[in-house]
């Protein structure tokens, strides 16, 4: 089975999905929707944070696909995670995976919070880079696919491998807008 989200103005199921922060966020900022992209947006000089997560649980076998763009030092990226917590009306993502498209490539993070950290919260460690040019404005396609304790990755038909004990079996997936100007075009997530 394949969910396919095209975002748009008032035209895609949003209710599938629910907002999720990192624990470094500050501000909770919610996407705007133009016409055929929703968008993050800058704020004081700082660009919002704005992440939304699947509702429902997946699990291994599962391909995810993103279609982006950034204007300039953007990260668009796949969320892979089956930990979050509430603070105070919050939900903060816990240990988490993210699958970021940058002007140089993309990485793999895997980021833990660290709560007693309040300078910075999160632990995050690099466990994948790819370099390769990704031009501000140009479409950028993310896939995903999940495997046991193994991610297969293609940006832009770069592919690249890694595996983790941490990747769980069950999960909920999502899309971030970070770092500079992020476009989403288009989501989906198909069952193995």
């Amino acid at each position: 089975m394949k969910k396919e989200y095209v975002f748009k103005r008032n035209g895609w199921q949003k209710d599938d999905f629910e907002y999720v922060y990192s624990p470094i966020c500050k501000t909770f900022g919610e996407f705007i929707e133009e016409d055929d992209h929703i968008r993050n947006f800058e704020y004081d000089g700082i660009f919002e944070y704005i992440s939304m997560i699947s509702k429902a649980r997946y699990k291994t076998g599962v391909t995810i696909y993103l279609k982006c763009s950034f204007d300039s030092y953007g990260a668009p990226i796949i969320a892979l995670t089956d930990d979050m917590f509430l603070d105070g009306e919050i939900k903060r993502y816990g240990l988490h995976f993210e699958v970021v498209a940058y002007e140089d490539g993309f990485n793999v993070w895997r980021i833990v919070p660290t709560p007693e950290n309040t300078q910075k919260p999160v632990a995050p460690s690099k466990i994948l880079a790819e370099h390769f040019k990704i031009e501000d404005g140009a479409i950028c396609e993310i896939t995903l696919k999940v495997e046991e304790k193994r991610f297969v990755i293609d940006v832009n038909g770069v592919k690249g491998i890694v595996e983790h004990e941490d990747i769980p079996e069950t999960f909920h997936v999502g899309f971030t807008a970070c770092e500079g100007i992020n476009r989403l075009y288009e989501f989906s997530i198909e069952e193995g």
